[in-house]
């Protein structure tokens, strides 16, 4: 069985088109989206029309779930986008996903609401090994836009499909391919994708739906489009406040300093660079 993995879509249909085609192209009708149909860009409704016929799993992220509930007044440009009906769809989507392959247990989610933070792949293995409990052997996620795979020892295999329509460090559509059998002798193969999209269209579209109210706003990396207010995901001094297992000093809950994330919860998006559409890194 091949499955792919994917997530993150965020409004982005011109990398959508791209990795719909990549699909197509390699045969891969079995489709699980980690979440974030919505958010941060442009196209919404057509991200997540997409996802909705193509996908036979979609989870709700953490974008997917402040816009469906709209917990944030100025998520507006999204919420006229999508219409009611859509709406309550995103936030009616599952937040996890399991099976087995291959005789392991795999475990799917998005990232954010299920985990406290968003965290990388490389972080500290205290942090991680959490979400294997009670006995996944593999655990697959979305959220921070970064691809990555590790072994997280006596625990299973981490992996993180990257961002199709969002993608950090590689300014591409990212994804992931799963392979495996019915039998525990079976292989399991976990590949991560990159491809190029149009992103010149990106940022034309993007630029148009700025008049229809996507907002220009500034940040240390550049210009950002963005609906919502800039509210950090994880507040360090001179921020400071306790979110997300902070503590007041700036230190997280085993007392590691972290640092400011620069991409929000419900604010900047799509950065516009004449060489593509990417986010601000953290």
């Amino acid at each position: 069985m091949t499955i792919a993995l994917i997530g993150d879509l965020h409004g982005n249909m011109p990398a959508v088109e791209a990795l719909d085609k990549d699909l197509k192209r390699r045969g891969i009708d079995t489709i699980y989206c980690l979440g974030d149909l919505v958010g941060k860009g442009p196209s919404n409704a057509e991200t997540m029309d997409w996802a909705l016929e193509r996908c036979q799993v979609n989870l709700r992220g953490n974008w997917d779930e402040g816009v469906g509930m709209k917990q944030f007044p100025n998520d507006t440009f999204y919420h006229r986008q999508l219409g009611e009906k859509r709406l309550k769809k995103l936030a009616e989507l599952p937040l996890e996903h399991h099976f087995t392959l291959s005789g392991r247990k795999i475990r799917l989610l998005h990232g954010r609401p299920v985990m406290d933070e968003p965290y990388f792949i490389h972080e500290n293995t205290k942090d991680l090994e959490k979400y294997f409990e009670p006995d996944w052997d593999v655990v697959g996620y979305a959220d921070v836009h970064r691809q990555g795979l590790r072994v997280i020892a006596f625990r299973g295999i981490l992996f993180n499909t990257g961002s199709v329509g969002n993608g950090l460090g590689v300014n591409m559509v990212q994804y992931a391919i799963m392979d495996g059998g019915d039998s525990p002798e079976d292989p399991l193969d976990i590949r991560l994708v990159t491809l190029p999209y149009d992103r010149e269209k990106a940022v034309r579209l993007t630029l148009e739906a700025e008049k229809q109210g996507l907002r220009l706003s500034s940040t240390r990396s550049g210009p950002a489009y963005t609906t919502g207010p800039h509210r950090e995901d994880i507040p360090i001094e001179p921020h400071g406040g306790k979110q997300n297992g902070q503590r007041g000093n700036g230190t997280d809950r085993t007392g590691r300093q972290r640092r400011p994330a620069r991409h929000t919860e419900s604010g900047t998006v799509l950065f516009l660079q004449r060489r593509g559409v990417c986010a601000p890194e953290r």
